[in-house]
């Protein structure tokens, strides 16, 4: 991939592939691209991204039950609704912020999972 621009677009794709094609869209772009370290790099970390957030909803939507008991009997609904807007806002923007710096080719780690990322690239790349 000489042009850097059609790494970037597809890198921000990679983020932004979560409202059409969640979690296994950026695997395709891993599969893919893989000779490219910026599109891997990006690409694996909007996989653990989508990945994190789909665990820690599918946990919260097979519990459903007992947490809206407990928070129901205990008048704390409202703190529920609260902190799951909270935490999909903040999907959303980690998302977004993800697709804007790599669209703009720069080479931006979240916190734990940009490190772990980094660490796959590296073993990926070493391999092939």
């Amino acid at each position: 991939m000489k042009n850097l621009n059609t790494e970037h677009i597809l890198s921000a794709l990679s983020y932004l592939s979560f409202f059409v094609f969640p979690v296994f869209a950026p695997l395709i772009f891993i599969i893919v691209f893989r000779k490219s370290k910026f599109i891997l790099f990006h690409s694996i970390q909007a996989f653990f991204i989508q990945l994190i957030f789909y665990i820690i909803a599918m946990e919260l939507l097979t519990n459903k039950e007992y947490i809206l008991n407990y928070l129901i009997n205990n008048g704390n609904f409202d703190l529920l609704m609260i902190l799951c807007a909270i935490y999909v806002y903040g999907f959303f923007i980690s998302l977004l912020f993800g697709a804007y710096k790599a669209s703009g080719g720069k080479w931006f780690k979240f916190p734990i999972i940009g490190n772990i990322a980094e660490r796959i690239v590296k073993l990926l790349l070493v391999e092939s």
